[in-house]
C-alpha cells in the first residue's frame, strides 16, 4: 500500500483530456487531495465526516480504489471502486461503484462519463465480471447512457 502523504506512481491510471482550463486529469486519489477539495466535492453528494482520521483509513484500503479527476490543481470529481471477491462463481469479483459526484463547475461538461469510463477500466484490470450501483431515481438515465441497465432492486436498512 502506498503512504497516503504521497502520489502514486506507476501503472495506475491517468487520463488527460483536452487543454488549458478544461484539462482534466484523472488518477488515483492521495492525502494531498484532502486539502484539494475532495472533501468538498464529496460535500455536495452526502455529508462528510470531517473527523481528523476518517478520511486517511477510508481512502487507503487494498479493496477500494479512489479515483480523483484535477483540474488547474482541484479536485473537481471522484468515483470509488470497491471490489468484492464473491463466494460463488469461482470466487469471481464484482466491482461496487461508489461515490460518483462532479464538482457543480464541471457539470454537464463529459467529466461523469469519463470517471465512469475510468471506474469501468480499473475493474476490468482487477478481473471482475461485473460492476454495480446503487443510484437516485433522477441518475439512472445517466448511468443507462454509460451503459448501465435496472436489474433487480436496491435496498437499505439503517444501522
Amino acid at each position: 500500500m502506498n503512504d497516503p502523504g504521497t502520489p502514486r506512481t506507476g501503472t495506475e491510471p491517468a487520463t488527460d483530456t483536452g487543454e488549458g482550463a478544461e484539462a482534466y486529469l484523472v488518477r488515483p486519489a492521495h492525502a494531498l487531495d484532502l486539502d484539494r477539495g475532495l472533501l468538498d466535492v464529496l460535500g455536495q453528494l452526502s455529508p462528510v465526516d470531517d473527523r481528523d482520521d476518517t478520511p486517511f483509513y477510508v481512502l487507503w484500503r487494498p479493496e477500494k480504489q479512489v479515483l480523483v479527476a484535477e483540474r488547474d490543481g482541484r479536485v473537481v470529481g471522484t468515483v470509488s471502486v470497491v471490489v468484492e471477491t464473491k463466494l460463488t462463481r469461482g470466487t469471481s469479483r464484482v466491482a461496487h461503484v461508489e461515490d460518483v459526484v462532479v464538482d457543480e463547475s464541471a457539470r454537464g461538461s463529459g467529466l461523469g462519463r469519463l470517471l465512469i469510463d475510468r471506474a469501468m477500466e480499473l475493474a476490468r484490470a482487477k478481473g471482475c465480471y461485473k460492476a454495480v450501483l446503487s443510484c437516485r431515481e433522477e441518475f439512472v438515465s445517466f448511468y443507462e447512457s454509460n451503459g448501465f441497465r435496472r436489474h433487480e432492486v436496491t435496498m437499505r436498512r439503517d444501522l
